[in-house]
């Protein structure tokens, strides 16, 4: 009972600090979602303030995504993270409402338009395109169809843009969204001016001004006498597109500048240049915004009025101003990847921060079990060596005796053909041939002994290894390995060498040990950094030293020593 209650205690505790933290997160939300309308600038800020987003609940989620989505809408700004709408839309697939579905999915397909990834983008849009129109959420879809054609206009395909805003018109005429629907009309007409088809696009613009006589509203009004004066100025009716620029100037003072540029840019097509000056001195100067444009207009008409050096200036100015908007371009791109790569960064931060106990006991485990193991492989591989040389020691204290055993029946039997030389010759004949068996053999042993050695074998992976150096291979600590084994293998070695060259130096002494081991040409050229030529010089010139005749020079060097020291 006494182990119940702690257990309901714990249960409790969890869940009260459970409750607190979901109250705490939707507090914010709550806030967020009731300011939005009208003030969506504390909405996004609120959105903002709430740490790790994806954190959150998938309900939660869901509520901050479409609240930052909506506030990004109104403010005009750029949308959160593509991953956030991704962990939301996969949720809302499952367990969501249609609506959510749809709104979160443009979300989403905007965001990654955003990052450039416009193939995944034209995916989602399709996507919830189809769950739009299923559910005859006629609005979203004539939404998502608009961001569908800017998508194809992006890509340059004329036709396919055209054909989805002519979708997107039917589609917001079925919801009764009157705006949006003579929007679409506009840019269908824009899209039929593209391909020179100005009467299509007359017929649509009509179409879209009578619809628009409903709204009264002078912004969307203005913003379709732009572009009817545009038309007709492609259709050379200066008169007609005069008309609808200043029309579209007196409903709208807002585009009052860029209809200003359109009349500049007629009076020049119809020669009018005072027309165009005097509407040239009524553009703000200092209005940053449009800096380019009124440049461009300047130059236009310096140009046309055969100002050409002051025309070049504007022109110049422009071309600076162009780069400056390209550099200004590139910058904020770069700070938007930026922005977008520390906020995976973080996002990646808090997912390891979220894993560490668990990986730092998965980590103590496996470098236990990868200490453990790497120390077993030491061992194992010590005991294997330690194997390997005693096995070598023993075998090369066998080759020892065996040498010892042969040397003495061989100098005992010396001693006997001494003897029977003063006997018969049947005798002599059995011992010599007896002597020369044993020497036979006693060279062999010694032989075996070389190459068994421990310093034989590192000398040829030396040589091995190091096929293209041209520097000595040995040293001093080789040297001296090389001087033992030849010493203890042929005691009697430097004593001849003495007997038959007093003057033997050091450094000859130790080169005629390393002729002991009988490497070839090549072999012996890498560890000694020379060319192979010159180790049949050098084994010249030490054979002359020794004053071995003309004749015994073809013989092997390492088996005439052998021979001589046997005899």
């Amino acid at each position: 009972m006494k182990h119940l209650s702690y257990v309901l205690t714990l249960v409790l505790i969890l869940f009260f600090v459970a409750c607190r933290r979901q109250q705490s997160v939707s507090t914010p939300l709550n806030a967020a979602e009731r300011i939005l309308k009208d003030n969506p600038d504390s909405a996004f800020r609120i959105i903002q303030s709430i740490p790790y987003p994806d954190k959150l609940d998938k309900e939660d989620l869901v509520r901050w995504c479409l609240i930052a989505g909506k506030a990004a809408d109104k403010l005009n700004t750029s949308l959160p993270p593509s991953y956030y709408f991704d962990h939301a839309y996969s949720w809302l697939i499952k367990y969501g409402i249609t609506k959510d579905q749809v709104d979160i999915g443009l979300f989403w397909g905007r965001s990654l338009v955003a990052d450039g990834e416009y193939d995944k983008a034209m995916s989602i849009y399709a996507e919830v395109l189809a769950i739009a129109k299923e559910k005859e959420l006629y609005n979203e879809a004539g939404y998502i169809c608009t961001y569908i054609a800017d998508l194809y206009d992006f890509r340059d395909m004329q036709k396919e843009t055209r054909h989805q805003y002519e979708e997107a018109q039917g589609l917001f005429k079925k919801a009764g969204n009157i705006k949006s629907h003579v929007f679409a009309l506009r840019n269908i007409a824009r899209e039929w001016a593209f391909f020179d088809s100005l009467e299509c696009a007359l017929k649509y613009m009509g179409i879209a001004d009578s619809i628009a006589q409903q709204l009264h509203d002078n912004e969307v009004r203005s913003s379709l006498d732009n572009a009817l004066g545009n038309i007709y100025l492609a259709m050379n009716q200066y008169s007609k597109a005069e008309y609808h620029f200043l029309k579209s100037t007196s409903l709208d003072k807002e585009n009052e500048l860029y209809n200003t540029f359109c009349l500049i840019k007629l009076y020049l097509q119809v020669g009018d240049i005072l027309k165009a000056r005097e509407l040239l001195s009524t553009l703000p100067l200092d209005n940053s915004e449009y800096e380019y444009g009124i440049e461009r207009a300047f130059y236009q008409v310096t140009k046309a009025e055969g100002n050409y050096k002051e025309a070049l200036k504007y022109l110049e100015s422009c071309k600076s101003f162009s780069d400056s908007i390209t550099i200004l371009q590139n910058n904020t791109k770069i700070l938007e990847v930026e922005k977008k790569f520390n906020n995976l960064r973080l996002k990646e931060k808090n997912h390891q921060l979220e894993l560490t106990q668990q990986k730092y006991m998965i980590i103590i485990c496996i470098c236990l079990i990868f200490g453990i193991a790497i120390t077993l492989l030491y061992l194992l591989y010590r005991q294997k060596t330690k194997n390997e040389m005693n096995k070598q020691a023993l075998e090369l204290n066998n080759i020892k005796l065996e040498l010892a055993n042969a040397f003495i029946e061989l100098d005992k039997k010396k001693n006997q053909l001494v003897v029977s030389q003063k006997e018969n010759e049947s005798s002599q004949s059995r011992l010599e041939n007896e002597i020369k068996n044993l020497t036979s053999n006693y060279k062999k042993l010694q032989r075996r002994r070389i190459v068994t050695s421990i310093i034989f074998r590192k000398l040829v992976n030396i040589a091995e290894r190091n096929t293209n150096c041209n520097e000595p291979l040995l040293t001093e600590q080789l040297w001296f390995s090389i001087v033992s084994e030849i010493t203890e293998t042929y005691p009697n070695l430097k004593m001849y060498l003495l007997e038959r060259y007093p003057n033997l130096s050091s450094q000859e002494w130790e080169y005629c040990c390393l002729c002991m081991f009988n490497f070839d040409s090549k072999t012996e050229a890498r560890l000694l950094g020379i060319n192979p030529s010159s180790v049949s010089t050098k084994r010249l010139r030490f054979r002359q030293k020794l004053g071995i005749s003309a004749l015994q020079e073809e013989a092997n060097l390492c088996e005439y020593l052998i021979n001589e020291l046997l005899k």
